[in-house]
C-alpha cells in the first residue's frame, strides 16, 4: 500500500499516549500495554520466518507459546485496541479516557516491536516479517473478513474468560484462545487478518524497510473501522445472550426475555436497598451478610 514518509502521526500517537497517561493517571495501564503490545509482535509474528520453519504445527506452537508468554509476562495486558473497544462496551475499563490511552499505548507498542523486529532483520540479514496486507481492489473483502475475525476473536475472549469453565484454568483458556487464533488466522484471510488495528497499522509503518504512515483510506476503514465495527457485533451478541448491559444500555435478550432482565434489574436494586437495610442490623451480622468484594476479579 502506498505510504506517507513524514512518520508524524506516529509522533502524535505517542505524545497522546503520554499526555493521556498523566491527565488520567492511567500510567500502569500504558505501560502494561506498550510493553505487551510490543512483546506479542515479537514473539508470534517472527515464528515461521525466523524460526519454527521446519512445518506449520511448529510455527502454531511457537505463535501460542508467544500469546501465553505475553500474557503472563506483562500482566493480561489486551494488546489489542479492538478487544478494549469490546471491554469498555461492557463496562470493564471505567471511561473513554482509559480505553484511549490504552488504544494509544498498543499503537505505540506494535510499532516500536515492529520497527525493532526490522532493525534486526537488517543487521543480521534475516527476511523482513510479512505482515496484514491486502489488495485495494479487494477492499470490501477484506474489510468483511477482518470485521468477522475480529467478531470472533472478542466472542472467544468473552466465552472463555467470562462465561465457560475456562474461566478459573488459565492453561487451558489461553491455549483455547490461541487455537481460537490460529483458525481466525486461517478462516479469514483476505486481509491477513491482523484482527487487530495496532498490529495493522503497526506493520504498514514500522514493519518493513522504510518506515512511514499507511496512506490508503482502505486500510484504515479495513484495519481500525471494520474491526471494531466486528468487536462491538460480538459486543451486542454476546449481550443479548447473557443479560450484559453495552455501555450502560439494555440490550433486549435472545428469546424475547426482556421482562427477565428487568426483574434482574429490580433484584439488583432490592438488593442494594437491603444492603442499607444492614445497618440497623448488629455490626457482625451486617459484616456476615455483606458480599465480598474481593471475591469479584475483573478481566
Amino acid at each position: 500500500m502506498d505510504t506517507i514518509a513524514a512518520p508524524y502521526p506516529i509522533a502524535a500517537v505517542i505524545v497522546l499516549c503520554g499526555v493521556a497517561s498523566a491527565l488520567g493517571k492511567f500510567g500502569d495501564d500504558v505501560v502494561r500495554e506498550f510493553l505487551g503490545t510490543a512483546m506479542l509482535v515479537i514473539t508470534t509474528c517472527t515464528p515461521g520466518v525466523w524460526y519454527a520453519r521446519s512445518s506449520a504445527r511448529a510455527a502454531w506452537v511457537a505463535h501460542g507459546l508467544g500469546v501465553i508468554g505475553t500474557d503472563v509476562a506483562c500482566g493480561g495486558p489486551h494488546c489489542n485496541p479492538s478487544v478494549s473497544l469490546a471491554m469498555w462496551a461492557l463496562g470493564h475499563l471505567d471511561s473513554g479516557r482509559r480505553f484511549a490511552a490504552r488504544t494509544a499505548s498498543q499503537v505505540a507498542g506494535a510499532l516500536a516491536g515492529f520497527r525493532a523486529c526490522a532493525v534486526v532483520a537488517e543487521v543480521m540479514a534475516l527476511d523482513h516479517l510479512p505482515g496484514p496486507t491486502f489488495d485495494p481492489r479487494m477492499a470490501p473483502a477484506a474489510a468483511q473478513d477482518e470485521a468477522l475475525a475480529t467478531a470472533g476473536l472478542c466472542a472467544a475472549i468473552l466465552l472463555l474468560s467470562f462465561e465457560l469453565p475456562t474461566t478459573s484454568i488459565y492453561a487451558v483458556k489461553m491455549s483455547v484462545l490461541a487455537a481460537c487464533i490460529r483458525m481466525l488466522i486461517l478462516a479469514f484471510p483476505t486481509a491477513g487478518p491482523a484482527m487487530n488495528p495496532a498490529i495493522g497499522t503497526g506493520w504498514g509503518c514500522a514493519g518493513r524497510a522504510a518506515f512511514g504512515c499507511p496512506g490508503s483510506v482502505e486500510h484504515y476503514a479495513c484495519y481500525w473501522a471494520a474491526s471494531w465495527l466486528g468487536a462491538l457485533a460480538a459486543v451486542v451478541l454476546y449481550a443479548a445472550l447473557f443479560g450484559k448491559r453495552v455501555f450502560g444500555r439494555d440490550v433486549v435478550p435472545l428469546g424475547g426475555q426482556k421482562g427477565k432482565l428487568a426483574e434482574e434489574r429490580q433484584g439488583a436494586s432490592r438488593a442494594r436497598g437491603a444492603r442499607v437495610d444492614a445497618r440497623q442490623v448488629p455490626l457482625p451480622f451486617a459484616r456476615s451478610c455483606a458480599p465480598s468484594l474481593s471475591s469479584i476479579r475483573l478481566a
